[in-house]
């Protein structure tokens, strides 16, 4: 992966920005400390910026000049609220 930017949206929710896959939403797991992918965009973009918005948003823009505005559905915030690892939220 080429990560172009990180942006932080919680206390330990991360949200990286790819030049190729477009954008991960991360959890931190502080007794691994490792970061866990749980969910991610599945459009391809070759993003170049990324900015958070809320907690659950994100806009991001491509090498093209396109800006898309990404939300994560409540469906997983749900999911992860009852298991915060992030194991089977793909």
């Amino acid at each position: 992966h080429h990560i172009v930017a990180m942006c932080s949206v919680g206390v330990n929710r991360f949200v990286i920005a790819d030049s190729r896959d477009s954008i991960f939403w991360c959890y931190y797991e502080a007794a691994r400390a490792a970061l866990r992918v749980f969910a991610d965009e599945a459009i391809p973009r070759h993003c170049v910026a990324l900015a958070p918005i809320d907690f659950n948003t994100v806009a991001v823009s491509d090498k093209f000049g396109c800006v898309s505005v990404l939300r994560l559905a409540d469906e997983v915030n749900a999911a992860l609220a009852t298991d915060a690892t992030g194991a089977d939220l793909w």
